[in-house]
């Protein structure tokens, strides 16, 4: 079945450009999400911290080559000012209808699905995640952007009792750690069952932070 879809997504011209088998004929399958600038290879190197489990690399659709982003990718534009990062909230909803719409077929195909998103990519974790039109069994967010119409409190319904495990760097100099001080503040006491971490490092996925995302998920197995 695995071959047959991804030949799917091939013909179909969707997104799903690289993957990797951990396990025979697993009923699990994570899905990498990454970040501004980067592309569908920029997290498979994490394959291997979800043992058992079918990963899925994700690529982003626009194309940002023309900013001098040799074969970088984004989920949606973002213009960065004297002010901060500034981005069009349709643009995000877009984003977020084509990530859940690609979750969906995956969801038919795997009895657990979870997704794991860095930088831009967590953000939209989040968004997928909590608004709930697709069915996850859990996510990673690593060093992402608090948003205040991303995290809606009223949401938090979709998601109780499900696994969330977030990072960020404390020197994280695109995206302060304070944001994702919100966004640890938003889940806890919401009913998930969270575990977030703070690392000595920047807007990254260090040593410390990659064996703690492995024990987090070696625990759902």
């Amino acid at each position: 079945m695995l071959p047959e879809l991804r030949l799917y997504f091939r013909k179909k011209g969707r997104r799903v450009l690289h993957r990797i088998d951990n396990g025979v004929d697993s009923e699990t399958c994570v899905v990498l999400l990454h970040g501004f600038g980067a592309n569908e290879y920029d997290l498979m190197g994490l394959s291997e911290l979800f043992s058992g489990a079918n990963v899925v690399s994700f690529q982003a659709p626009i194309d940002l080559s023309y900013l001098g982003y040799f074969g970088g990718r984004a989920w949606f534009p973002l213009e960065f000012t004297h002010s901060g990062i500034e981005y069009d909230e349709s643009e995000v909803l877009k984003a977020i209808d084509l990530i859940t719409n690609e979750l969906k077929i995956l969801r038919a195909s795997f009895g657990k699905l979870y997704v794991c998103g860095f930088s831009q990519g967590a953000i939209l974790t989040h968004a997928v995640f909590l608004k709930g039109d697709v069915e996850l069994d859990g996510i990673a967010g690593l060093s992402g952007r608090y948003n205040d119409s991303v995290f809606d409190p009223a949401l938090l319904k979709n998601v109780v009792d499900k696994p969330v495990f977030l990072s960020h760097g404390t020197g994280d100099e695109v995206i302060p750690v304070s944001s994702g001080r919100e966004i640890q503040k938003f889940y806890e006491g919401s009913g998930v069952r969270l575990d977030a971490h703070e690392y000595r490092m920047g807007h990254d996925i260090n040593f410390d932070c990659q064996k703690d995302i492995q024990s987090w998920f070696a625990q759902l197995a």
